[in-house]
């Protein structure tokens, strides 16, 4: 079992129990698989390969009925509705398959349902048949290992269903029943009806990961509700000079000078409650800190170049300054802080966020549809910087300074720069981080980081650990406020598209440092911190880093290695093939029977 985004050896618990079964054949033909789905819908609705309790007229209906179609979670057994055949067996399920996508970003799952009459077709269809309802499928080998790890389904086996929204849970089962257990819940995304031979009929059901919901999301869009509370109307111009007079507030006038560039769809109502009403709460504080924002106001930019010229420089008490012919000193680019970008894109007229259920003893919680950001560590080295200004500011404190001192002369010719030794670099350094009032700040706002990191415990997966000046949170860069416009408002781009545009963009402003994904991860409510293993911590869609993970290489003597034929082989069959997809991606199914 691998762990996304670092895949490990086989689980031990896994790789003895198929140890176990090598040269002992008798044991190998008395395995079985079973499957069992189930439904919240109404009562619910629960299907077994393996059913308990069944006799024969439950299996091949009474009082005119057909097998009975299931059984509901308070356990009573379900018939077709209105008039039957009888003497017809209960519908069976046929086949399943489970597929991983890309990266761990979606997981799919499908399976076909054989009824033996139309009115059983047509119960089926009510629960299993409808886009947006949610089922778990349960498989596994006839084993009481396997079988001990069931759920039990009863009046509260919605909240059952519930928890395998769980990272921590699923794996608890698959290491309790030695990997002879797994679940799989999620959404129905597609599906079909055809009839089969001897009077059947097929319905086939598609499922996805409720992981892959966020990723095709348009959270980029406003969603709407036609409340009369939603407006898409500016900050007017009287305000915004008042609030940018005052030190205190001068933050806030660049939010809304910010606010007041973005599309329509983005000014809503939810967008402007972020500065709170008296915009002095901590939670406003964190997005109306002038720090959030570099070159957002045209005014201020102009008073800046006019004091500059003809002042003295703080270099050298004795050069005055003096902006060459030809030269922009200050740059007509503006920018905001990757933090304050992602949380306009997840400002959105619902609430995406992980919430709790109420519903279920052990507050379960809600998916989240937010792609989160918030702790995404990514590689760095000491003197990066960003070589396209349109995409990507990097608020570097160790920042190369390009020959500043030697432009800013009182000539009126652009000197010769002078070639600087790397060795020397040090004596070439500006301090670019907006954030740098003190080393407080500079450790939690700067990049790269100031400080060495270690990641939280997460078992199965390796620790990484990155020196002072090697790594960075992804949500202190800056971005580009027109390259974030002009991607947001892209009309056919969905939540993934938006992302790997915004992101593939800052990469490639920094010499394509980054290799950027999203993938389907464990929740951390505390970052830094052991992962929760409480029920209530489900699965959510985050940025990763590859680059800066890496790939762990495992030593020869530590590959799990197995016998495809021979003594050693423990399985009827076995296969591999390989496709490669368009994002120079490999994608590599395997199956045994």
């Amino acid at each position: 079992m691998g762990v996304f985004p670092q895949m490990g050896i086989i689980d031990q618990n896994v790789w003895d129990t198929i140890n176990s079964r090598k040269g002992n054949n008798t044991e190998v033909s008395k395995l079985t698989s079973w499957i069992r789905i189930s439904s919240a819908v109404d009562a619910g609705l629960i299907i077994e390969t393996i059913p308990h309790n069944q006799d024969f007229a439950s299996t091949y209906g009474i009082s005119g009925k057909s097998g009975r179609v299931g059984v509901s979670f308070d356990n009573k057994d379900v018939f077709a509705d209105g008039s039957d055949r009888i003497h017809r067996p209960s519908p069976v399920i046929e086949g399943l398959e489970v597929q991983n996508g890309h990266q761990g970003l979606s997981r799919k799952a499908s399976f076909s349902i054989k009824c033996f009459t139309l009115a059983q077709a047509e119960k089926i269809t009510q629960y299993f048949y409808e886009p947006g309802y949610i089922v778990l499928i349960e498989y596994g080998w006839n084993t009481p290992d396997s079988m001990n790890e069931r759920i039990s389904l009863n009046k509260d086996g919605a909240c059952e269903i519930a928890k395998f929204n769980n990272y921590e849970y699923i794996r608890k089962k698959r290491k309790a029943s030695k990997g002879t257990y797994d679940g799989f819940m999620g959404r129905i995304a597609g599906g079909g009806y055809k009839n089969g031979s001897d009077d059947t009929y097929i319905i086939d059901v598609e499922l996805v990961t409720l992981g892959e919901i966020p990723a095709y999301l348009q959270v980029h869009k406003s969603g709407r509700t036609n409340s009369k509370e939603e407006s898409s109307s500016k900050f007017i111009t009287a305000d915004i000079d008042k609030h940018a007079e005052r030190e205190s507030t001068r933050g806030l006038a660049l939010y809304q000078q910010m606010y007041n560039r973005l599309p329509a769809e983005k000014r809503t109502i939810n967008l402007k409650t972020l500065i709170g009403k008296n915009f002095t709460d901590k939670y406003s504080k964190r997005w109306t800190d002038a720090r959030n924002f570099v070159n957002v106001d045209d005014k201020i930019r102009e008073t800046l170049i006019q004091s500059l010229e003809g002042s003295k420089a703080d270099v050298d008490d004795d050069v005055t300054v003096k902006i060459p012919d030809g030269v922009s000193l200050m740059s007509d680019e503006s920018f905001i802080r990757l933090e304050l970008a992602f949380q306009i894109l997840n400002t959105y007229a619902v609430n995406l966020e992980i919430r709790k259920t109420g519903r279920c003893e052990d507050a379960v919680s809600s998916y989240s549809y937010i792609i989160n950001t918030s702790d995404t560590v990514i590689g760095a080295h000491k003197y990066m910087f960003s070589t396209d200004g349109q995409k990507l500011m990097i608020p570097n404190t160790n920042h190369p300074e390009f020959g500043l001192k030697q432009a800013l002369t009182a000539t009126d010719e652009l000197q010769p720069y002078d070639y600087i030794d790397p060795r020397h670099i040090r004596d070439h350094l500006a301090n670019v981080c907006p954030w740098k009032g003190g080393k407080e700040d500079e450790e939690d706002y700067a990049f790269p980081a100031t400080y060495d990191y270690k990641s939280p415990h997460m078992e199965g997966v390796k620790p990484r650990t990155a020196k002072a000046g090697n790594w960075g949170y992804l949500r202190n860069l800056y971005i580009n406020l027109d390259f974030f416009i002009d991607v947001m408002t892209r009309g056919s781009f969905v939540a993934k598209d938006i992302y790997y545009e915004l992101l593939n963009g800052l990469s490639l402003a920094a010499g394509s440092y980054w290799h950027f994904e999203i993938t389907e991860t464990p929740y951390n409510p505390e970052p830094g911190k052991r992962f929760s293993e409480a029920v209530g911590n489900p699965y959510i869609l985050s940025i990763q880093d590859y680059n800066f993970l890496g790939i762990e290489r495992t030593e020869k003597d530590e590959v799990r290695e197995l016998y495809s034929k021979g003594v050693g082989f423990m399985h009827r069959s076995f296969g591999l093939s390989c496709t490669r997809r368009i994002r120079k991606v490999s994608s590599r199914v395997f199956r045994m029977n």
